[in-house]
């Protein structure tokens, strides 16, 4: 089954869609044609192969900045530049490291919600 993980962000009227290294080329071909860029991330290595490239599973955005693992820099430095540059909030890097098991896999799940974050507070990297 296709990986159709895709993460969206206001860019002036336009929106640049995060999407994970396998996201379907026709999905990607819609998005284009009602204006908006994609840009894939390249997977993590060591997190499970189906969900190697999300975003949701890579990075955390916060109002004020953008959470990642120093791993994944140097793996996707490029594509995070851009995403920062694009968001307007400097990276932050995280020491934790991924591993293919739970809870080692979901370090940066969490949603912002107004005032609250909802997390599993025994797994999310601190």
């Amino acid at each position: 089954m296709a990986d159709t993980t895709c993460l969206p962000f206001i860019l002036g009227v336009a929106m640049l869609a995060i999407t994970s290294h396998n996201f379907p080329r026709e999905a990607e071909d819609t998005l284009t044609k009602f204006g908006h860029r994609t840009l894939r991330l390249p997977p993590h290595p060591n997190l499970p192969k189906p969900v190697a490239s999300h975003p949701d599973m890579l990075l955390f955005f916060a109002h004020d900045a953008i959470f990642c693992t120093k791993s994944y820099y140097t793996i996707a430095t490029q594509e995070l530049e851009e995403i920062s540059s694009v968001y307007g909030a400097p990276i932050h890097l995280i020491e934790k490291k991924y591993a293919d098991k739970y809870p080692y896999d979901v370090l940066l799940n969490a949603l912002p919600l107004g005032q609250h974050l909802l997390c599993n507070t025994k797994t999310v990297a601190k």
